[in-house]
């Protein structure tokens, strides 16, 4: 039943300028900074200048898992290259472990086609140790395609193919 505990009502819409402390909020949480690339706190000065910029760059996309209003996770699509894009993910805390990070991926990558098209599909990477990360993403239709390294760290990489998912839903 839709709405419920256990099966919440998820509405997933385009962030905006007004979301940066939301997302800030998010990004800042010491779970999601373990998990991150770049583990440094981020100060809210710098946050605010980087996402004034980042809410209107063209090769960028900011899409929100929103529960009662309130969000529950952001998914930020990066165009790496022509027709691919990069997915990163933050979940709020209150919101982790009830399975709405893979509705997020899954749902977040389904809709960035009609924003950015990539072609050559999403990737996603993800530390080793990050078990929760990997099992939502895998859960919402990415693949293990190996391993590379990003930012001296090797890590694992996996790929989705929208349109491929779009046709068959």
């Amino acid at each position: 039943m839709k709405g419920s505990l256990t099966d919440p009502e998820l509405l997933i819409r385009q962030g905006v300028l007004a979301d940066s402390k939301a997302i800030w909020e998010i990004n800042r949480q010491p779970i999601v900074r373990q998990a991150a690339f770049s583990s440094e706190d981020i100060p809210w000065a710098s946050h605010e200048r980087w996402f004034s910029a980042a809410i209107t760059d063209p090769n960028r996309l900011f899409l929100l898992g929103c529960i009662e209003q309130r969000v529950a996770g952001v998914a930020r699509f990066d165009r790496v290259e022509e027709g691919l894009l990069e997915i990163t993910i933050a979940m709020a805390e209150e919101f982790r472990g009830q399975g709405l990070g893979r509705r997020i991926i899954r749902e977040t990558s389904l809709k960035s086609i009609g924003f950015l098209p990539s072609s050559k599909g999403i990737r996603a990477h993800i530390k080793h140790e990050n078990q929760p990360s990997i099992r939502a993403f895998e859960a919402a239709g990415f693949e293990f395609c190996g391993e590379t390294w990003v930012k001296g760290r090797k890590v694992l990489q996996y790929r989705f193919l929208p349109y491929a998912q779009a046709d068959n839903e």
